[in-house]
């Protein structure tokens, strides 16, 4: 029996960074939805991965991912 409310582990899972805090989480691709009006989050991890937000969309940095 499937369980209806643990979403389906052969999906893509995305680590998150929680806007307005230090926390991070994983997300599964099905319970994410695209923001219709993106903007800028704050995050102490932003500049670890990328450089800017711009039109919408952050622009990944140069600098290894740990």
């Amino acid at each position: 029996m499937n369980n209806q409310t643990q979403p389906d582990r052969n999906q893509p899972w995305y680590h998150v960074m929680v806007d307005g805090s230090a926390a991070t989480t994983y997300a599964a691709e099905s319970n994410l939805r695209l923001d219709d009006h993106p903007a800028p989050i704050e995050h102490p991890l932003l500049e670890d991965y990328f450089t800017e937000f711009e039109e919408g969309r952050y622009r990944r940095n140069d600098k290894p991912w740990p």
